[in-house]
C-alpha cells in the first residue's frame, strides 16, 4: 500500500492536534501561577488512583504556599498536596477567573491542614472524596490575613518573597471584588477509602458514612458567599467539627485551637446564605462530642435535607 507524503502530513497533523487537546486538558485540570513556585508532577499512581501531585511551593517556617491559575480534579482522578515534614498548613490560592470543580480525590499526603481559596466558586462533585489526615477549609475569600499583617490574597497575588511564617487569622471577603464572590456547593456521595471507627450503636441509626469526609477530631469548614449542599451530599467527622459558614463581605476570624482553628464571625459585615436540600446530610458522629455550627443570613433546611 503507498501513502503519499501528503497523508503523513496530515496524520502527523492530526496526531499533533490530539497532543495538543490533551496537554490543554490537562492545563485546564491544575495549572500554577509561577508565583510560588509550585511544581505538578502529573499521571503519578498514588493511594491507587491516577494523580497529579502538587509539590515545591513557597515554604515560610510551618507554612506552605501554592497559587494556581486553574486548580480541578477530574471525576477519575486524585489531587494530592507534597508534605514536608515540617508543614502544619497548605495554602492553595486561585488566582484565575475560573471556580474550581472538585470532582474525584483530593488529598495531603501527611498530616498538614489544607486551606483552599478560591474566589470564583468551588464544587465539590458527587464523586468528589478527601484523603485527608488534618482539617480542610475552603472559602471563596479573596485573602488570608496572617498575625504579622501579611496577606495571601487572589486578587493581587503576592511575589514569594511576602510570604510569612505567621499564623492565619481571617478570612477576607470582598476586598478587591465587592460581593460577588462566588459560592460553595457539596454533592458528594463518596464512600470512605477505608472503613470508620464507628461504634455498633451509631451504625444502627445513622445512614451509610459517605461524602466528603474527614478523619477523627478534624474540621471541615467550608466558608463562602452562599454554601450549598444538595442532591444528596453529605459532610461527616467523627467527633470533629463541621462549620459552614455563608459570608459576602467583611473577615471571618480564624482562632488557632492547637492544629485547628476555631470559626468565629464577629467582623462580618454581610452574611449569606446557607442550604441544605435534596436529602443531603451534614454528620458528626463519634466516640466523643464534636461540634456543628451553622452561620448566614438564611439557613434553610429543604427537600429531607
Amino acid at each position: 500500500m503507498f501513502i503519499s507524503f501528503q497523508d503523513c502530513l496530515k496524520t502527523l497533523s492530526v496526531l499533533s492536534l490530539a497532543n495538543l487537546l490533551i496537554a490543554d486538558h490537562v492545563l485546564a485540570q491544575i495549572l500554577p501561577d509561577q508565583t510560588t513556585g509550585t511544581q505538578v508532577i502529573p499521571n503519578l499512581i498514588i493511594q491507587g488512583l491516577s494523580s497529579d501531585l502538587v509539590q515545591a511551593g513557597t515554604l515560610r517556617g510551618a507554612n506552605l504556599f501554592h497559587s494556581f491559575l486553574e486548580l480541578n480534579v477530574a471525576s477519575d482522578r486524585g489531587l494530592y498536596f507534597s508534605n514536608p515534614a515540617s508543614v502544619s498548613n497548605i495554602f492553595a490560592r486561585v488566582t484565575g477567573a475560573n471556580p474550581s470543580n472538585i470532582l474525584g480525590r483530593l488529598g495531603v499526603l501527611g498530616n498538614a491542614n489544607l486551606f483552599l481559596l478560591n474566589p470564583n466558586g468551588v464544587l465539590f462533585g458527587e464523586n468528589s472524596s478527601l484523603a485527608i489526615a488534618g482539617s480542610l477549609y475552603v472559602s471563596t475569600s479573596d485573602q488570608l490575613r496572617f498575625a504579622d499583617g501579611t496577606t495571601f490574597s487572589t486578587n493581587n497575588p503576592e511575589s514569594s518573597a511576602l510570604l510569612t511564617s505567621s499564623i492565619p487569622v481571617g478570612l477576607g471577603f470582598g476586598t478587591n471584588s465587592g460581593v460577588n464572590a462566588g459560592g460553595i456547593t457539596v454533592r458528594s456521595q463518596s464512600e470512605p477509602l477505608t472503613p470508620l471507627p464507628l461504634p455498633l450503636e451509631v451504625t444502627q441509626v445513622i445512614r451509610k458514612p459517605a461524602g466528603l469526609i474527614l478523619s477523627p477530631n478534624s474540621t471541615i469548614a467550608l466558608i463562602g458567599s452562599a454554601v450549598n449542599l444538595e442532591n444528596q451530599g453529605s459532610l461527616f467527622v467523627l467527633g470533629g467539627a463541621i462549620e459552614l459558614g455563608g459570608v459576602r463581605s467583611g473577615e471571618v476570624s480564624l482562632i488557632a485551637n492547637g492544629q485547628k482553628f476555631a470559626i468565629a464571625y464577629p467582623n462580618v459585615s454581610q452574611f449569606g446564605n446557607v442550604k441544605i436540600s435534596g436529602e443531603a446530610s451534614v454528620n458528626n458522629i463519634g466516640l466523643q462530642q464534636g461540634d456543628i455550627q451553622i452561620v448566614g443570613d438564611q439557613v434553610s433546611l429543604l427537600n429531607n435535607g
